[in-house]
C-alpha cells in the first residue's frame, strides 16, 4: 500500500482538483470566443517554477522558456544538462568536448572544443545530444510545462539521460478543447525540425526572436540530435506523445531531419466503453480517481464528441484510423500498482508486442497515478527507480551510431544481444485471463550489471575518421535509394461503412426527442456507446448473489433506488401508468429494470406524490463513476396503444462528482409530469437478497412488509410487499413473491424490516440484520397467526 503521507496527501489532492475541475466546467459555459482561440497554457492558482538559463549546483541542469506560436499560448520549456567530465580510462573516449571552465551557477556560454588544432576538428568535435520531446499531464485541464513537478521531473531526466529534454506547454481545456493539445505537439516536433535545418543552414551561433520562432534557437541548434527523438507523456501527455508518434510515421518527410526513435508511456490516461477489471477494481484510487477523471474528459471533448471510445481516449477502439501498430517505434510503458488505468495500458502493450515492436512494461509497487512526475510534492523511493529504469531502455535506442546499436555483448554479434536482451527480460502478467509479457522494474539493473554486458556511452562524436565514413556510407544509401521506388507510407482510403456501421452513426440522433414541456431536443436513452458490439435494449447479464463468499473490497460502492414519486402531472388526477425506468451502471452499461408494466398491467396513480411499485433492480447497482436512469412513462387512455399518451421521458446521468451526501433525490421535469427520483449513494456496501417464507399459518399472506436502512430516513422505506396492491402472491413453496428483494447496505449500518400482519389487529413486527462481510442469515419471527422465515443473502458485486 502507498505510505500514510502519500494517502493523507491524496485526500486533499482529490477535493482541490474536483473543485478546480468543477469551477472550469461552470466558466465553460460563459467562455470567451476569442480567449478560446489563443487558449491558456498554465493555470494562475497553479504552483510554478522559473527557468534558469544558468546551469544548477543542484543538477546541472539549465532551463529556459520559449513562447513559440505568436497566435496561440503554445510554449516550451527546455532543459539542457552541462556534460560530464572526460572518463580518463577510457582509451578511445568517444567524447570529443568538454566544458569550459566554470564556476557552479554561471551563465550558459556554450561548450568549446577539447584538445583540437583546426575549426574543422572543432565541428566534428561538437557534442550532440538526444532530444525527449515531453508532455506533462493533468487531464488535458491542468498542468503546465512550468510547473514545479513538471519542472523537477524534466531535470531529472535531462541529468539521467544527457538529453535535452523540450517540454511543452500545450493548450489546455476548456478553454481550448479536443484537438488542440494533439495538434500544439504535431507543432512543436516541427517546430524542432525548422530549427534543425535552420541550423544546418546558418554560419552563425543561432538567436531568438520574440516567439523564438523565425532565427535558430542556440541550445537545440547547437547541441541537439533530431535523429534521435524520443517522445515522453506522462498520464495524459502520453494519449498526445502516441498522436503525435502517429504523426510521425504516417508523415514522416514533413518532419524532416527529426526522426522519432521511441516513445514512453508513463501511467496513459486511456479509457474505453467497456470498463477493465482494474477500472472496477480501482475506480475510486488514489489522487486520480475515475469520476474526477470523467469530468476531465467532458471538459476536454465537446458534448458533440464525447465518447469513451473516441479515438484521443482508447488507442484500441475498433476504427481507429492511423498507421498500422506494426509501423510504431519501440514502445515502454511506466504503470502504477494503484491506477484504475494500468489494464487498459497493459493491452495497448500487448498489441505492440504481438506485431514485433519492443513494447514492454515497468509495473511499480505501492505507488500511484502520477508517482514519478509528482515525486517533488510526493517523495517516494519508486520514481527515482523509475527515472533510472527509463533512461537505461531509452539510452537503447538514443545511442545510435548511424543505424546501429551501440550496445555490445563482448564476442557477440549485435543480433546475439537483442535477443539476450528480449529474454532475459521477459516475463509474466495476468490481465483479464490472459498472460501478457511486460518488463520487471528490478529486471533491468540486473541485466546492466552482468559481467558480460558492456554498455558504451550514449554521445556521438566521433573523429574525424568516422565522420567521413559515416558520410561516405551516406552517400552511399542515396545511390542506392535513386535506383529505388520511392516508398511512402500513405493511409489507405477507409472502407466503406457496412450498415451495421451506418446505423451505429445514427443512433445517437435516433435517441433524441423534442420535449415540448422543455421546449427542447433531448437524449432519452443512453447515447454515448457503440452500438455496433452494444444492444441497448438487452438485459443486465448479471444476476444477485454473484460473490457470496468475497471479501469487501475498498471502494466498494452501490446505489439503491428508494423510491420514484409522482410530484405532479399536467392532467390531473387518478391515471393509469405503465412504462418502464430504467438504471445502468458501469459493470455492463445494461438495462437494469426498477419499473416495468406493460398496458395490460397499469399502476393507478390517484393522487399527487403517490409512489410507483417498484420491481427492482435484479441485483445491486455499482456506483463507479456516473449511474444513469433511463425514464420511459405513459398514460393509458385509450382502447388502443396510439390513443395514450407520453407522460415523462427523460435520461439522467448522476453525475458521482456532485455526489456530497449518501441521500440524494433529483426532479425529472418532462412532457406531462415531474418524477421525483429519490436514491442513495452507499459506500463500503454489501448486497443483501432477501427472501421471506411463510413456516405456519394461512397459505396466502395478508399485510404489508417494507425496509429501510439505519443511515436513511425512515420516510423512504423501501416497498417490498402488500397484498393490497395488485402484484403481491405466495408461490407452491410457500416463499412470499416480494416486489423487489435486492437492497444495498452499507457494512457498518444495519437492514431492519417491519412486518405487518393484515388479520390481527397488533402493532409491526421490526427484525435488524447486521451486515455479514459473506454468507447467509436468517431469523424466524411470529407476526400474528403466521410465523415466517427471514433469510437475506450477503454478496459483492465484485
Amino acid at each position: 500500500m502507498p505510505s500514510v503521507g502519500v494517502k493523507i496527501y491524496s485526500v486533499f489532492f482529490k477535493l482541490f482538483l474536483r473543485h478546480r475541475l468543477q469551477s472550469l466546467a461552470n466558466a465553460a459555459a460563459a467562455g470567451d470566443p476569442d480567449a478560446a482561440a489563443f487558449g491558456v497554457s498554465c493555470r494562475a492558482d497553479e504552483a510554478t517554477a522559473p527557468a534558469n538559463p544558468a546551469f544548477s549546483a543542484a543538477d546541472g541542469v539549465a532551463s529556459k522558456d520559449l513562447h513559440i506560436d505568436p497566435n496561440s499560448a503554445l510554449s516550451v520549456r527546455i532543459f539542457l544538462p552541462t556534460p560530464p567530465p572526460q572518463h580518463a580510462h577510457l582509451a578511445h573516449p568517444r567524447r570529443a568536448s568538454d566544458p569550459a571552465p566554470a564556476a557552479a551557477g554561471a551563465p550558459y556560454r556554450g561548450y568549446l572544443p577539447h584538445a583540437v588544432s583546426s575549426p574543422r576538428a572543432a565541428a566534428s568535435a561538437r557534442r550532440r545530444l538526444p532530444i525527449v520531446v515531453q508532455f506533462h499531464g493533468g487531464g488535458f485541464v491542468t498542468g503546465s510545462s512550468s510547473g514545479a513537478a513538471n519542472d523537477a521531473f524534466c531535470r531529472r531526466v535531462a541529468k539521467l539521460c544527457d538529453a535535452i529534454v523540450v517540454a511543452v506547454g500545450y493548450r489546455l481545456a476548456p478553454e481550448s478543447r479536443y484537438p488542440a493539445a494533439f495538434e500544439d505537439g504535431v507543432r512543436v516536433l516541427k517546430w524542432i525540425a525548422k530549427q534543425a535545418n535552420l541550423a544546418m543552414m546558418s554560419k552563425v551561433g543561432g538567436g531568438v526572436d520574440t516567439f523564438g520562432a523565425s532565427t535558430v534557437e542556440p541550445w537545440i541548434a547547437a547541441h541537439g540530435d533530431p535523429a534521435r527523438c524520443v517522445l515522453l507523456g506522462a498520464s495524459c501527455g502520453a494519449n498526445i506523445a502516441d498522436y503525435v508518434t502517429r504523426k510521425v510515421v504516417e508523415d514522416g518527410k514533413l518532419f524532416d531531419p527529426v526522426k522519432v526513435v521511441a516513445q514512453v508511456l508513463m501511467y496513459p490516461f486511456f479509457i474505453g466503453s467497456v470498463p477493465t477489471h482494474s477500472e472496477l477494481r480501482l475506480a475510486n484510487s488514489y489522487f486520480y480517481d475515475k469520476p474526477t477523471c470523467m469530468l476531465a474528459w467532458r471538459l476536454f471533448l465537446s458534448e458533440k464528441e464525447f465518447n469513451l471510445d473516441h479515438p484521443a481516449a482508447n488507442p484500441l477502439a475498433p476504427g481507429r484510423g492511423g498507421p498500422p501498430l506494426k509501423c510504431m517505434p519501440p514502445t515502454l510503458t511506466v504503470i502504477a500498482e494503484h491506477d484504475w488505468m494500468r489494464d487498459r495500458a497493459i493491452a495497448y502493450s500487448e498489441e505492440l508486442r504481438k506485431v514485433n515492436v519492443d513494447s514492454p512494461v515497468l509495473d511499480y509497487k505501492d505507488t500511484v497515478h502520477e508517482f514519478a512526475t509528482m515525486d517533488v510534492f510526493l517523495k517516494t523511493p519508486q520514481a527515482q527507480a523509475c527515472a533510472e529504469d527509463i533512461a537505461i531502455w531509452m539510452k537503447k535506442y538514443i545511442s545510435l551510431r548511424g543505424h546501429e546499436f551501440s550496445y555490445y555483448l563482448k564476442a557477440k554479434p549485435v543480433k546475439g544481444i537483442l535477443r539476450a536482451y528480449t529474454n532475459k527480460l521477459q516475463a509474466q502478467v495476468p490481465y483479464m485471463g490472459k498472460k501478457f509479457s511486460y518488463f520487471s522494474s528490478t529486471v533491468i539493473h540486473e541485466l546492466m550489471a552482468d559481467d558480460d554486458f558492456d554498455v558504451l556511452t550514449m554521445y556521438t562524436e566521433d573523429d574525424q575518421e568516422d565522420a567521413e565514413a559515416a558520410a561516405a556510407k551516406e552517400e552511399k544509401q542515396k545511390q542506392k535509394q535513386k535506383r529505388r521506388q520511392n516508398f511512402q507510407f500513405q493511409e489507405p482510403p477507409p472502407p466503406p461503412l457496412s450498415p451495421k456501421e451506418m446505423a451505429n452513426r445514427q443512433m445517437p440522433d435516433k435517441l433524441r426527442e423534442y420535449d415540448p414541456k422543455l421546449g427542447g431536443s433531448f437524449y432519452t436513452r443512453v447515447w454515448f456507446l457503440d452500438f455496433t458490439i452494444f444492444d441497448i435494449d438487452a438485459e443486465t447479464q448479471y444476476g444477485p448473489m454473484r460473490f457470496t463468499d468475497s471479501i469487501i473490497k475498498e471502494g466498494h460502492k452501490l446505489t439503491e433506488s428508494l423510491n420514484t414519486g409522482l410530484r405532479s402531472s399536467d392532467v390531473g388526477f387518478p391515471i393509469n401508468v405503465y412504462g418502464t425506468v430504467i438504471i445502468r451502471d458501469g459493470l455492463d452499461m445494461k438495462c437494469n429494470y426498477i419499473f416495468r408494466r406493460d398496458r395490460d398491467n397499469c399502476q393507478l396513480v390517484e393522487s399527487q406524490g403517490d409512489t410507483l411499485t417498484l420491481s427492482g433492480p435484479s441485483r445491486g447497482v455499482v456506483f463507479l463513476g456516473d449511474a444513469y436512469f433511463e425514464i420511459d412513462l405513459k398514460i393509458r387512455e385509450g382502447k388502443e396503444e396510439r390513443d395514450d399518451r407520453k407522460f415523462n421521458k427523460a435520461f439522467v446521468d448522476v453525475d458521482g462528482q456532485k455526489i456530497n451526501s449518501p441521500f440524494q433525490r433529483q426532479i425529472v421535469d418532462s412532457w406531462l409530469s415531474e418524477v421525483d427520483l429519490t436514491f442513495a449513494y452507499v459506500q463500503e456496501a454489501l448486497e443483501g437478497t432477501i427472501e421471506i417464507k411463510i413456516l405456519s399459518g394461512p397459505e396466502s399472506f395478508v399485510g404489508k412488509i417494507t425496509a429501510w436502512t439505519t443511515d436513511l430516513p425512515n420516510d423512504d422505506e423501501m416497498l417490498l410487499y402488500d397484498s393490497s396492491v395488485g402484484g403481491g402472491a405466495v408461490g407452491d413453496d410457500r416463499v412470499i413473491q416480494l416486489f423487489r428483494r435486492v437492497v444495498a447496505v452499507s457494512e457498518d449500518q444495519m437492514l431492519v424490516f417491519k412486518i405487518w400482519d393484515g388479520n390481527a389487529c397488533i402493532s409491526p413486527r421490526t427484525i435488524r440484520f447486521s451486515p455479514l462481510i459473506k454468507g447467509v442469515d436468517r431469523h424466524v419471527v411470529p407476526c400474528g397467526v403466521y410465523e415466517l422465515r427471514v433469510e437475506v443473502v450477503w454478496s459483492t458485486l465484485w
